[in-house]
């Protein structure tokens, strides 16, 4: 009988990077970090990771200012 295999790593992320609102015609600078998991189950492995996004939108958008967008998105995969 097989043994089947489970292994987990968590990771840590962070960036920079240009952020486009909208149209994507005008793109603005921000950051991000986050962490996930990368978990091996058999041959398979899967991972999961959340990275909070922020940058801050075009004041010319933006009535007299601009203000701080926060994005929080969540993904899931399969590395192959």
């Amino acid at each position: 009988m097989r043994k089947l295999v489970f292994m987990a790593t968590p990771f840590a992320l962070a960036g920079v990077g240009l952020y486009g609102d909208n149209s994507w015609a005008m793109y603005t600078p921000g950051i991000n970090a986050g962490g996930g998991m990368d978990v091996l189950v058999g041959g398979f492995q899967f991972f999961a990771e959340s990275r909070i996004h922020q940058y801050l939108r075009d004041a010319r958008e933006s009535v007299g200012r601009g203000h701080g967008i926060t994005q929080i998105p969540i993904s899931f995969g399969l590395k192959f």
